[in-house]
């Protein structure tokens, strides 16, 4: 087998073959008949495990991990294990699991998120992603798509990543190549309610024409209010339960709904079985691809291409804006927005408004904010 110096220049005009570098012993480059080249690390008589591919790994790179690999090896002289079987999207489906198992709920965003923007990665080993291709990539993702989000999906590869490397022998965690957006926190009130109600009325869905009117309704978060069952919503009472919102089951919540939430969700009742037949429990259902086959569930991604309006968390800040519009108490909209009322507060502690109270200022919330809608 040749023993070569192995650089750039020359893994890009290597021919087939097995070539072993002359800097570091156990270091190679083989090129298969069809063409694809595969950094590798062997000791003399021992196994030989796939660092990467050329050119997506850089030499420098793997001549770097490959010494890694070397130093690391046991007693016996076997190397670390490198797991170069686990992909990219069975790392997230392990970590997706891990959530649903802890009681979180953002999982299915995250799933979303991921199969979105990570496509032409999904079907590659974890271990094969490096700290230049997360860089590059999240710069570009930045460009096309925006900081925010550049850093939202960098941040799903990190923790899926940062869990698979309690279980699995791999490289460093490749993010670390990464260079943050600065982040500010967003407060963005949706400043015209009349053109934006305009808008939704051009969504051509009306499940997703409802949820929308539902989410200002309500202030609830975007997965809270995507996967709202009928058996969480008590029509006689006017309220809703949501089982597992941000910070789990131990911050499951009752609400009071207004006269226009209720009226939404009546009308989802009445037109969901001539669109679905049966909903399966769902409030806002939708057709989606499992197994390859068309099932009802809950609608998953609200956006519509064709009508561009502000995100739900936006009409999160429309509705807390408006609750001080209307002078509510402090402590009401926190507990309607299911916030975390303060320790600290040592009076605030003491309260706990009545359910008569929480539902006489959602009306006023909603009417204020239907009234700017000039839709009543």
């Amino acid at each position: 087998m040749p023993v070569i110096k192995i650089t750039e220049s020359f893994a890009q005009s290597a021919k087939q073959g097995a070539y072993w570098d002359t800097e570091l012993k156990g270091f190679g480059l083989i090129v298969r008949p069809t063409g694809s080249k595969s950094l590798v690390v062997q000791k003399s008589g021992r196994k030989r495990y796939t660092l990467g591919t050329h050119p997506t790994m850089r030499i420098a790179e793997a001549r770097d991990l490959a010494r890694r690999r070397i130093l690391e090896h046991d007693t016996n002289g076997a190397f670390g294990r490198i797991d170069d079987r686990i992909t990219l999207r069975q790392a997230i489906e392990l970590h997706a699991q891990d959530m649903r198992e802890a009681g979180k709920v953002s999982q299915e965003r995250m799933i979303e998120e991921a199969e979105r923007h990570l496509q032409p990665w999904l079907d590659r080993q974890l271990g094969e992603i490096t700290k230049r291709e997360c860089r590059e990539r999240h710069k570009k993702l930045s460009r096309l798509s925006g900081p925010y989000c550049a850093n939202r999906v960098f941040r799903i590869i990190r923790a899926v990543y940062n869990k698979a490397l309690k279980t699995l022998e791999l490289p460093p965690n490749p993010t670390i190549g990464v260079e943050w957006n600065r982040e500010y926190r967003r407060r963005e009130p949706v400043a015209d309610l009349r053109d934006w109600r305009e808008r939704i009325d051009e969504i051509q869905n009306p499940v997703r024409r409802d949820w929308w009117l539902f989410v200002l309704s309500t202030g609830l978060r975007r997965t809270d209010a995507l996967t709202v069952r009928w058996d969480e919503v008590n029509f006689d009472e006017g309220t809703i339960y949501r089982p597992k919102p941000k910070g789990g089951v131990d911050r499951a919540f009752t609400v009071p709904l207004s006269r226009q939430a209720l009226e939404i969700l009546q009308c989802r009742q009445m037109e969901n079985p001539v669109m679905f037949g049966d909903d399966l429990g769902w409030a806002f259902p939708a057709w989606v691809n499992r197994d390859r086959r068309k099932v009802v569930s809950h609608l998953v991604s609200p956006r519509d291409r064709q009508v561009h309006v502000p995100s739900a968390h936006r009409l999160r800040d429309t509705y807390a804006s408006t609750a001080l519009d209307v002078d509510c108490p402090r402590i009401v909209t926190k507990i309607l927005m299911n916030h975390t009322v303060p320790d600290s507060d040592v009076t605030e502690g003491y309260m706990r408004p009545s359910m008569e109270t929480l539902s006489r200022w959602q009306q006023y919330i909603n009417d204020q904010l239907w009234n700017k809608m000039d839709y009543n």
